[in-house]
């Protein structure tokens, strides 16, 4: 990799923080438990613990990971065999990893704008549903108000805010020549 992957050429030469490019991890495990190699860029975290795999059986492992670091931080990790270049024989196990700050993070943060997002939609669909509610019963309202003031001996108010083609219209015309006829 050279000096373009190593955090202390992104340190020397001005990057730091979050602008000195992707955070990984990558090692190289011999057989024998030899780590002859092993790097983090990007960050000042722990690296990841080395899961103990032989080269045999990082070659069969094909999915990706979770490790932690001693840190706690959790690492997505994946492994694969690493083979001597003239012989192709496995000699051990590279290990190449990235951290799940950053995911959890962004998780996290749009997780919370759902949660806000949707107690808000439900606030206006209730505010809207009671002003609805409120608007559909007030002539049943008004109709209530005028039986109220005939059973107190006021036969002259009239139900009048009733539309004729609803049910309610129609009981405020019936309520209203039910008066007429007293």
């Amino acid at each position: 990799l050279g000096s373009l992957g190593d955090p202390r050429h992104d340190v020397e030469h001005g990057h730091s923080g979050p602008d000195r490019g992707p955070t990984y991890f990558n090692a190289l495990r011999l057989d024998d438990g030899t780590v002859v190699y092993s790097q983090v860029s990007g960050t000042d975290d722990a690296p990841p613990d080395l899961p103990v795999l032989t080269g045999a059986q990082a070659a069969d492992k094909h999915e990706p990971f979770t490790v932690t670091a001693p840190d706690g931080r959790r690492w997505r990790m994946v492994v694969r065999a690493a083979r001597q270049q003239s012989t192709q024989q496995i000699i051990g196990t590279y290990y190449a990893a990235m951290p799940l700050a950053d995911n959890e993070s962004t998780l996290s943060s749009v997780l919370i704008r759902f949660a806000v997002l949707a107690v808000g939609l439900i606030a206006l669909m209730m505010l809207v549903g009671f002003l609805a509610i409120g608007r559909a019963f007030r002539p049943l309202r008004e109709v209530e108000s005028v039986a109220t003031a005939f059973g107190r001996g006021d036969t002259s108010r009239r139900v009048t805010g009733a539309r004729p083609g609803t049910e309610v219209g129609r009981l405020g015309t019936s309520v209203n020549e039910m008066l007429d006829e007293i």
